[in-house]
């Protein structure tokens, strides 16, 4: 079936086992919406954004949940001239041991997902939708949801 939209059920935000920006007051602007493969058991949760200051680029930043462990990766969206185009710039992958080995399989998930996820959760409002990664993956030993990671084949 593929990434699909979807709202974010009250019940689950709380349940996310990573923060995100939280408000003084609490609130989490970035829990709105995720994207979803139900095939794959695949979850994409926008995390935080920033503005870009001194001269930085914006920078959004995502955690992907697959095979029961957390891919973390930042990158620059930007646009074409006409807008019709969704260009990222992915910097930072971080990929647990256990997935090192299906790194590409993760890319291709990260870029279909961004590709769904289009501009503000609307695919409707772009023509394309490019994905580059600039740099290797970081391997780390990091946590899965159940404490170690865990490949599940």
């Amino acid at each position: 079936m593929g990434f699909i939209n979807e709202i974010i059920p009250e019940s689950e935000k709380d349940k996310l086992p990573f923060k995100v920006d939280t408000r003084a007051n609490g609130y989490k602007p970035t829990l709105w919406e995720w994207t979803r493969d139900r095939d794959r058991s695949a979850c994409v949760v926008h995390t935080s954004s920033s503005n870009g200051v001194d001269g930085t680029p914006p920078e959004d930043t995502y955690v992907m949940i697959w095979r029961d462990n957390l891919v973390s990766f930042a990158g620059y969206p930007t646009f074409s001239k006409d807008r019709r185009t969704r260009n990222w710039n992915i910097h930072n992958l971080v990929i647990p041991e256990c997935l090192a080995e299906k790194e590409g399989e993760v890319r291709k998930l990260i870029r279909e997902a961004l590709d769904t996820i289009g501009f503000l959760y609307n695919r409707d409002f772009l023509d394309n939708v490019n994905v580059e990664f600039d740099a290797p993956a970081t391997i780390t030993n990091a946590s899965s949801l159940h404490g170690e990671p865990r490949d599940h084949r």
